[in-house]
Order: C-alpha cells, then structure tokens, then sequence
C-alpha cells in the first residue's frame, strides 16, 4: 500500500477501519526525542540508594558512556529503531550528544558516532532527523566538563566542523534528515547558540533546532541565581526562536514563560514516561493547549517505547492535578484520545519536518468490538494492552508486516552479542 493512497499529509483526521474491520488505519508517529544509548540502560536504575534523583541517575547514566564505541552504539540503535517502529512510531529525532571516546578522544572519523546512528536508522527503515547536540560547560558557572562528560564536548568551531561534515554525508542516507541542537542553557552560552544559528541561516536554514530547558527544579533556580531570569524567558529574552525550534522538557514554567512559548509557536517536547521515570514533574499543559501552540511525544530515555502509555501518562497526570477526567477535551472535540493523537501527530510533525507514515492496528480485542472512531481511539489509548502494530508502511514500503520486521532476528543477535562483551 501507498501511503500517499490513503493519507494526504495535511489530513492528520483520516481514520479508517479495513474492510473486515480487523485493523484500524491511521498516521504514524513521529518520536521527537530519543537518546538511542540510553535504551541499554532501560530498567535498569531502579534500585534505590537514598536520597534518588535524576541528578543520581545521571551519574548511573554517565557509568553507561564509558562502555559505548560506534559498534555497539549502532547495535543499541538499531534495536530501539526497530522497536519504534513496532510499536508505532515512523520518524526519530535523534539528540545525539555521544561524539566522542570517554576520555574525551575524538574517534579516527570524527562523525563516528553520528554514522553509527544513520546506519541504524537506514538498517530498520525508520525517518531520523539526526540533531547533534552543542554541549560545552558543565554548568550555568560554565565549568569544564569532566570524567564521562568528556565524550559530550565540542566547542563551537568542533560543533560547526561536525555539521559540516554531516550537512555532507546525510545525502547518502534516504530517510535522513540534519537539525541542530544544544544541550541546555546550563551546556551552552547565548554567543555559542548565535554563532551557531548563523552558520545555519547560511547552509541549513529552517532546519529543526532542539534544546533541554526547565528539566528540573534544580535547574531553574541556577539559572535565577545566575541570569536573575528562568530559563525560558531567558533564552526568549536573547534568540528570537519560533516554530522551527522544540523545547524538550519545559516541565517547570511560569505564566510568562508559557505565553512566551506560545507566541513563538515553538514545539514543546514531552516525555512522559521518562519524566515520570525521573521524577521531573509535569508540564502545565492545560495553560498551553488551547492557544494554538503544539507539543509532541519522545520517548527520551525509552523506559516505555508506547505511544498509548504516552498518552495515557499524559492525561492522567493532568487529572490527577485538576482532579477532573477527560481535560484534553475542547468545543470541537469530546474525545481525549482522538484530541491527544491528532495535536502529537501535528507536533511532531512540526518538530520533526518528517511527513507520517501509516500505521495499522489491530481491533480484534474483544474490549473494541462495536466501537465508533472517537469511542475507539480513546479504547485504544486507555484500556490497556490493546495498542498492536500490525503493519507500518513509509512512503511506499511496508517496514513491519504482522507485527515484525524483516530484520528483526538478526538485529536482536547482533544486540546480544555486544552486551556479552
């Protein structure tokens, strides 16, 4: 099937049942943060020592960079690319800040890393809008980076050599596509995002920009201390973003902030599941959804890797907080599942510049039996254990058919083979 034959890309609406009603088809999703390394440390974390935060994760997280070389950084990908591609998700934004060896030694080819990613992605067939990230300080203080850290550093000429170099090479990769990204405001200063925005103006321009802002608490009060502002009216108050940007996170915002967010049209990226994971907190969604602004779903540091628990998560936090069901509902909409899956497919979208895919889902649960569109989408998000990929297709090619794909068992292997070393 064309996906062109049923899904025009600016009619996010189109749901349509099979002919045998088996199967539901619908637009894919775009996952617009990923860290690919990190899925090798997924359930990992869990056990408890004290006081746990995501400052002590972190730590966890930086054990896991000194194990990783492109080989095994290509395996880890390929497996989280196949497995979002199973569960629903056609394009990736890849915030890739792993350039380098733990000591900080760039590698023989320095995209080494960079390459790894666009060959998994290319290995499984999944969109990738591949974003690497400027990360340079340590700190709002700007102190050097150290211990593991060192595999993160380039300063802004590296940074721009890096983007050069890729800028070429991504034409060989179908699918693939370049943005640019920095780390956070505490990893880089407002010279380095200008000078950087400049090269892109003049060989990428529009190109997707992506940052970490307003994570945690933690980091709002530094860059108070330091900036006498919170971080997004920061960044607004020096770099003119708009809708080419994404906000990953921006979890801790006031009223100004989020007006400021709105007016720029930016995308804010959610992680639900991840911020759930590391105890972040939850984005003040309800001040931001009805002023024509998007957000989008990433699976970060892919503890989950469902759109539905995504979703789910996403809602069911703000009801907790308003104690009211049902808040991503509207005038024109009285189905939170159906409000939810076309506002992500619109942001990531957005955030991405990768068009959708097709999905199909399997209806033959007995809990889904009879049911009209908006009665399905929501059955299909918040009952559990029904979301089954059936088949994905990209443009027109069919990536998973019956649930798996044509790689898979060699993938798997190759996966396995690497952690035993």
């Amino acid at each position: 099937m064309k996906t062109d034959m049923f899904l025009n890309e600016r009619q996010k609406e189109h749901y349509k049942k099979s002919s045998n009603g088996k199967q539901l088809f619908m637009p894919s999703f775009c996952n617009v943060h990923s860290h690919a390394f990190q899925y090798s440390l997924a359930g990992r974390c869990e056990k408890i020592r004290g006081d746990d935060s995501f400052w002590s994760w972190r730590q966890k997280m930086y054990e896991a960079v000194e194990t990783f070389n492109p080989e095994k950084l290509k395996a880890t990908a390929s497996l989280l690319y196949l497995n979002m591609l199973k569960m629903g998700y056609s394009s990736v934004g890849e915030f890739h800040y792993l350039h380098h060896q733990k000591n900080g030694t760039a590698y023989e080819e320095k995209i080494a890393m960079s390459r790894a990613l666009l060959e998994a992605a290319e290995e499984t067939g999944i969109q990738i809008t591949l974003l690497p990230v400027l990360y340079t300080y340590s700190g709002f203080n700007r102190q050097p980076l150290k211990g593991p850290q060192r595999a993160f550093y380039n300063d802004t000429d590296s940074y721009i050599e890096l983007l050069d170099t890729l800028h070429r090479l991504i034409e060989a990769f179908p699918g693939a596509s370049l943005g640019i990204a920095f780390h956070s405001l505490r990893a880089v200063s407002i010279q380095q995002i200008n000078d950087v925005l400049q090269w892109r103006s003049q060989k990428l321009s529009n190109c997707p920009v992506h940052i970490h802002i307003s994570e945690q608490m933690q980091e709002v009060t530094e860059c108070l201390s330091k900036f006498k502002n919170r971080p997004v009216e920061y960044l607004c108050k020096h770099i003119p973003i708009d809708k080419n940007w994404t906000l990953i996170h921006a979890t801790h915002l006031n009223t100004i902030e989020v007006d400021l967010i709105s007016k720029s049209k930016a995308v804010v990226g959610l992680c639900p599941t991840t911020e759930a994971n590391l105890g972040d907190g939850i984005f003040p969604i309800l001040d931001f959804k009805d002023r024509d602004s998007h957000f989008a779903l990433g699976s970060d540091s892919h503890v989950s890797l469902n759109p539905a628990e995504e979703m789910r998560l996403l809602e069911y936090g703000q009801r907790l907080l308003t104690q009211k069901r049902g808040v991503f509902c509207g005038k024109k909409e009285s189905h939170p599942g159906k409000f939810l899956i076309d506002e992500l497919l619109e942001g990531g979208r957005q955030s991405l510049q990768q068009d959708h895919g097709l999905i199909s889902l399997n209806l033959e649960s007995p809990l889904l039996h009879g049911l009209k569109e908006g009665e399905l989408l929501d059955a299909l998000i918040f009952s559990s254990d029904n979301w089954h990929v059936h088949d994905l297709f990209i443009k027109d090619k069919k990536i998973i058919a019956h649930g798996q794909h044509h790689k898979e068992e060699e993938i798997i292997a190759d996966f396995l083979r690497l952690m035993k070393e």
